[in-house]
């Protein structure tokens, strides 16, 4: 029996599991959150908010309230604590699920001991929890010091691991404990210890691994909903609810917010088999998802104050928030590298005249796109393949595999034993996958292949024994042995990261384009030869009608090829005549352009896209090239302004390709929307050149513009002067009112300074609280003298 109650009723909605025959799945269906007891170092009231009455008690309320428990059963709360005091506590909010501290407050007629109160709403429930106020207490002002202290530090670490190490330093720095460790969850739900720091007689558990069994999946959900469990002496003696059920409910008490809320007996065997007599732990949230923990340990009794708690929930969060920054900056990183690199490939395959044999030349470049060991390209029933590979058998047989109308058309996997069976003889050289099936009919597959990678993880025990059985049937009991058990794992890769994923898609789809547009000037060829043809065979058609019948129905096949793959193509495709009216208009130019086909056929290009300023170059551009074939436009790829029909300019890139016959001119034009690019660039060379803060010139553009002016040798008529300027007293501000008002501060300096400068100076900001001003064209002193006045006036004022 894991809870002791005296009710069987309540122990039979607790405990209904009890009878399953021993299992893992055990560990996930212990119901943590209604444990119906208490850590008995507090007491806990739970109150009726509609009646104001309490309802359960746990804990030693003589000690607390100098009265029985059964006393208080029934009771108003302001009998207990007092009009004053009981009308704060009834006033909370009904979504107040977070723990609210409550100041001050003592029993009626000022009995008991000095507490520290906290409240919280949940389903319904008022919870109040009282606990022994600390010893040592410290002023608001040292606590926001060590805080500050603290952001500091991980905000000058420049990668993950320096900022974890960090972590575990500095709450074991402010908390005291014996051992902190940043215990990470990895993506198939074991634990590992990224960090620790800790003292000179404990073992070090850095790096080792730990089963997911360990923290199961209900605790991991109480973690997300509450960020911060402490138990101060894992050898205590719980203190049950009186009563064991709700009286309004009927039903076990939810105790998921509760600060004292007992822990699960296995949890507490788990700790002294691990000699840990106190332990806190603080949720790492990143997006919203359980990233982590920061799981502190002590080897004697300790009991957290609640001024410690919120000040490591909020380091928390703080942390989980760091932890993000360095993760996307990390992905953003490779991102930025892998697409270079296949943009880079792409320009070198978008030279070749055929897509499909280029790319089977540059194979081995595809391959190291996304650090691969292998590579294979299925086109056309002919696979080719490169570098560690499986046979050309076995790869056909993965590849009809991906085929099936069941898979993702992008599949990654460390490990393609795990999901492809006979994947295992060949995962030596292709234990890591990553596939691409660009088109199944007819099917154009790329795949890239990781080798085996032999990795031997160190775990705090043996792995596949988390728990072992109790002496009662059905009973779990943690492992009792947290020896270092190596385990050499197999038929694994290293696995593909997003980046890479992502970098892969993006090259398949990019291949596909250009394969269509391929085929597209294929069967333009195709189209501008039988248009010859068809004129030819109607100058003939009384002795050639049955040969041009053919003819003319392959055309027509043709034809509707062609429109298919031109309404389907990811660019604007646009056909006019000679005289600029427009023939055709697909479905990717209605979303550019606004105009649906029924309104853009038959219209005037020159007046549904062509900007006014543009026109008459388009004129006579068309002019000159219908009278010599020469043109600035046609045969090559431009990028221009064009108009839609809400009136906005935006950028296209166009290529035009003329169809002469005999009797006419058909102009065909692929047209791409190139805003998100543009904007790409415009917001790169804004980043290079102004602080990201105030929006003023940065350190490397001030340089630049200091350069140009120096070049332009300044004269005794013509001087250049340069301003330094830096906030005094803006320190004190960052500390007391927080970075935020001190970043406020800094952009209505910035803001000013603008305004008391001219438009031709430069107003930089090279640094924190510094500041660089440089003017021109003041020769009178008095007058430079003047505009530093006015800056410094600025800088006073706010200060």
């Amino acid at each position: 029996m894991l809870y002791p109650h005296t009710d069987l009723q309540a122990y039979l909605l607790i405990m209904d599991q009890t009878t399953q025959p021993l299992d893992l799945a055990q560990c996930d269906r212990e119901p943590i959150h209604i444990p119906g007891s208490i850590q008995p170092h507090g007491i806990l009231l739970a109150i009726d908010p509609d009646t104001q009455t309490i309802q359960q008690v746990a804990g030693d309320t003589v000690r607390f309230l100098t009265r029985n428990p059964t006393d208080l059963l029934g009771q108003p709360v302001d009998t207990v604590f007092g009009a004053e005091a009981a009308t704060s506590l009834l006033t909370l909010e009904p979504d107040m699920t977070e723990p609210l501290y409550l100041g001050s407050l003592s029993p009626a007629g000022n009995l008991g001991i000095p507490v520290d109160p906290t409240a919280h709403i949940c389903n319904g429930v008022l919870f109040l929890e009282l606990e022994p106020s600390s010893e040592h207490q410290i002023t608001a002002a040292q606590r926001v010091g060590e805080i500050h202290q603290v952001l500091t530090i991980w905000s000058a670490t420049t990668s993950l691991h320096a900022l974890l190490k960090s972590a575990s330093e500095e709450f074991r720095r402010l908390t005291g404990f014996d051992r902190v460790m940043i215990y990470r969850f990895l993506e198939d739900g074991t634990g590992l210890v990224a960090s620790e720091d800790k003292i000179d007689s404990l073992d070090a558990l850095l790096n080792h691994h730990y089963p997911a069994s360990d923290i199961p999946r209900q605790a991991r959900a109480l973690y997300l909903r509450n960020p911060i469990r402490t138990i101060a002496d894992a050898g205590y003696t719980p203190a049950p609810l009186i009563p064991v059920l709700n009286p309004i409910t009927g039903q076990p008490l939810d105790m998921s917010g509760c600060s004292l809320r007992s822990v699960s007996p296995i949890h507490v065997q788990y700790l002294k088999n691990l000699n840990v007599t106190a332990s806190m732990s603080v949720s790492i949230v990143v997006d919203g998802q359980l990233w982590g923990l920061v799981s502190c340990h002590h080897t004697s009794p300790k009991r957290v104050s609640y001024d410690m708690r919120e000040t490591c929930k909020l380091l928390g969060q703080t942390l989980g928030q760091s932890i993000k920054a360095h993760l996307e900056k990390a992905i953003n990183n490779q991102a930025q590298q892998l697409a270079f690199a296949r943009e880079e490939l792409l320009n070198r395959l978008t030279g070749l005249s055929a897509v499909e044999e280029s790319i089977r030349r540059y194979l081995k470049d595809v391959q190291h796109l996304v650090h691969a060991e292998g590579a294979a390209l299925l086109l056309h029933g002919k696979l080719t393949l490169m570098g560690s590979t499986p046979s050309e058998e076995q790869a056909r047989a993965l590849i009809e595999w991906l085929l099936e109308p069941s898979m993702p058309t992008t599949f990654a996997t460390k490990s393609l034993v795990d999901h492809y069976e006979p994947a295992k003889v060949y995962a030596t050289q292709a234990s890591g996958l990553l596939a691409v099936v660009i088109s199944h009919s007819p099917p154009f597959v790329l795949l890239w292949f990781r080798a085996e990678y032999l990795e031997t993880i160190n775990w705090a025990g043996n792995p596949h024994k988390p728990v072992e059985p109790g002496s009662t049937p059905g009973q779990l009991t943690p492992r009792k042995s947290f020896e270092d058990w190596k385990e050499t794992v197999r038929y694994q890769a290293k696995p593909w990261s997003k980046a890479e994923i992502d970098s892969a898609r993006k090259f398949g789809r990019a291949l596909l384009d250009m394969r269509m547009k391929d085929m597209l000037q294929g069967l333009n060829g195709q189209l501008q030869k039988m248009l010859v043809d068809k004129e030819v065979l109607l100058a003939r058609k009384d002795s050639l009608t049955k040969e041009a019948q053919e003819h003319i129905q392959t055309l027509h096949k043709r034809e509707a090829e062609l429109s298919a793959i031109l309404e389907n193509t990811s660019d604007g495709y646009i056909c006019t005549d000679e005289r600029g009216a427009v023939t055709a208009w697909n479905r990717k130019a209605e979303e550019i352009f606004l105009w649906s086909r029924e309104e853009a056929i038959g219209a005037s290009i020159e007046d549904l896209i062509i900007p006014p300023m543009m026109r008459q170059a388009y004129r006579d551009d068309l002019k000159g090239f219908l009278a010599t074939g020469e043109s600035s436009n046609v045969g090559k790829v431009v990028e221009h302004s064009a108009l839609r029909k809400d009136g906005m300019l935006i950028p296209v890139e166009t290529r035009i390709t003329a169809i002469q016959t005999d009797s006419r001119t058909i102009f065909s034009a692929f047209v791409q929307d190139i805003t998100p690019r543009k904007l790409q660039e415009k917001a790169r060379l804004r980043d290079a050149q102004e602080d990201a803060l105030t929006g003023l010139a940065n350190r490397r553009m001030m340089y630049r513009f200091l350069k140009a002016r120096l070049e332009a040798k300044p004269t005794a008529e013509n001087p250049l002067w340069l301003l330094y300027l830096d906030l005094d007293g803006f320190k004190p501000i960052n500390d007391t009112l927080g970075h935020a008002a001190g970043d406020q501060m800094l952009v209505e300096v910035s803001h000013r300074l603008k305004q008391c400068m001219r438009e031709d100076d430069l107003v930089s900001r090279i640094g924190g609280d510094e500041f660089v001003i440089v003017a021109s064209g003041l020769p009178n002193r008095a007058l430079l003298k003047s505009s530093a006045s006015d800056s410094l006036i600025v800088c006073e004022s706010l200060c």
